[in-house]
């Protein structure tokens, strides 16, 4: 199926924030914080295939500042 570069960029900025959601809330369900900062970075990806390393790394951690490692 064609998909304009448009719709390309938008869909996967859809999945990034999705993932970035999902980012956030392994690390809550964990019982750690992230900063505004680091929320922000979140959020400023673009990149679904970084959004999901960060959401496997969010696993594993044992602070969010090591995330993004």
């Amino acid at each position: 199926m064609y998909q304009s570069e448009f719709a390309r960029k938008y869909i996967a900025l859809g999945e990034a924030r999705g993932l970035a959601d999902g980012v956030i809330s392994v690390l809550a369900v964990r019982g750690l914080t992230i900063s505004a900062e680091q929320r922000d970075r979140l959020f400023g990806n673009d990149d679904p295939l970084l959004a999901g390393r960060w959401l496997d790394r969010a696993a594993e951690v044992d602070s969010a500042d090591q995330l993004f490692d």
